[in-house]
């Protein structure tokens, strides 16, 4: 999953280190597979989420489908116990959501599993993630709310700096 977000967030400096770190990525979700084919209880979630993060980093498959692979992911993961496994693929979604649609219905969609990770992610105790997790939520608030008065673009896709929490201190 780290090659898939890596690529992504390198693709439009290094297109050969992408292409690269997708290449890892691909090979780790060729293990999954057979991983899954043994132990689908251990496994199959983590394989939805990677294929999740493939399909994105490829930009080729419809967003609805790339987001059914994340509901998949945390509904399994949820039935088999894996609450970590659970929260990150809706944070994931989150992200996803963001990061291919522009809007305020958008924001809602996106901050609504953003709630959901924060949820999990605090009753599993991971309590540094969840703060994370409230400030790109503050972010979006601040977005959404400008947005509205000034109609501009929830994400900027040239740099996607309203994530990052050093690129924007003043949000």
């Amino acid at each position: 999953i780290l090659c898939c977000f890596l690529a992504t967030a390198t693709n439009h400096k290094n297109k050969k280190r992408s292409k690269k770190l997708l290449a890892r990525a691909k090979k780790a979700m060729d293990s999954l597979q057979s991983f899954a084919s043994v132990c689908p209880s251990n496994f199959k979630n983590k394989l939805l989420l990677l294929q999740a993060e493939l399909e994105t980093a490829s930009g080729k498959t419809k967003s609805s489908e790339i987001i059914h692979l994340y509901h998949e992911s945390a509904r399994i993961a949820k039935e088999e116990g894996f609450t970590q496994d659970e929260a990150l693929a809706q944070e994931k979604a989150g992200y996803h959501v963001l990061h291919m649609h522009e809007g305020t219905n958008t924001a809602s969609e996106a901050q609504s599993h953003f709630d959901q990770a924060i949820k999990i992610y605090e009753d599993y105790g991971a309590l540094l993630k969840v703060e994370q997790l409230k400030k790109v939520i503050s972010r979006l608030d601040y977005t959404v709310q400008h947005m509205a008065s000034r109609k501009s673009n929830i994400y900027q896709k040239s740099s996607g700096s309203w994530l990052m929490p050093s690129s924007n201190p003043g949000l």
